[in-house]
């Protein structure tokens, strides 16, 4: 796997499509994370192979926190670098739990797949809210060395799994591959990030296959943000689109 101690700042976004720059500073995420963990997320989420977004949720002044700290992230010098006419198109606050059948059968998010939102780059800003950790869920990115912008992995064993399936919505991981099929052929080019509250991983999640993380063990919870920032012309791609129509 990719030890982060050995790439040099900020050249590992445009060699490996990600980068971890230093934690957050000067923001307070414990009242954030308190506000969090009073909202209800139901672990059956997880079963459609995503974290619960809670966003909407947050009290009015944890929104207004989290709106701030979008705008200083949008000002960091790497993302000028990265995009052109970067803004911040979306916000999540994501809360995680145990599903059994998530576990066992995991879809989606929870497959090693890349976004395709935008014909260009986007970027993810991903900041654990409470320790993160295998147990309770390590988002995992791969370096975009591996694949070409226009190619596309295909895992044997994920479509002929699906070959029977009467589930359109399973039936859409047909151009997902499994964790297990993955690390057999990637394993060296993988990042898993594990780390604290305000710990930082920056992705370009075009470019880049990567996976959420499962959580393994019964009450165990992750809390996460994800901030996304993209150029104008994600509002015009066509997933998007489709995106906003279902």
């Amino acid at each position: 796997m990719i030890k982060y101690s050995e790439i040099k700042e900020e050249i590992s976004l445009f060699k490996h499509g990600f980068h971890k720059p230093n934690n957050i500073e000067n923001f307070d995420f414990s009242s954030l994370l308190e506000n969090a963990k009073k909202i209800e997320a139901n672990s059956d989420d997880q079963k459609s192979g995503y974290s619960t977004d809670i966003y909407e949720y947050l009290d009015e002044e944890s929104k207004t926190k989290l709106k701030q700290l979008s705008l200083r992230l949008l000002k960091y010098k790497i993302v000028k670098k990265y995009l052109l006419f970067p803004s911040v198109l979306k916000i999540r606050v994501l809360k995680a739990k145990f599903n059994k059948d998530a576990y066992e059968d995991p879809s989606h998010a929870m497959l090693w797949h890349r976004d395709l939102d935008d014909v260009f780059s986007q970027l993810k800003f991903i900041i654990p809210l409470n320790s993160n950790s295998k147990e309770n869920g390590a988002f995992s990115v791969c370096s975009k060395k591996i694949a070409a912008r226009d190619q596309i992995l295909i895992d044997n064993i994920m479509i002929n799994k699906l070959a029977s399936s009467k589930d359109n919505y399973r039936n859409e991981d047909v151009v997902r591959v499994s964790d297990e099929a993955f690390k057999k052929k990637f394993s060296n080019f993988i990042f898993e990030f594990t780390g604290d509250k305000s710990d930082l991983l920056i992705v370009d999640t075009n470019r880049c296959y990567h996976k959420g993380g499962l959580v393994l063990f019964e009450g165990l919870e992750r809390y996460m943000i994800h901030f996304h920032i993209g150029s104008p012309t994600n509002s015009f791609h066509p997933n998007m689109n489709l995106k906003n129509k279902n």
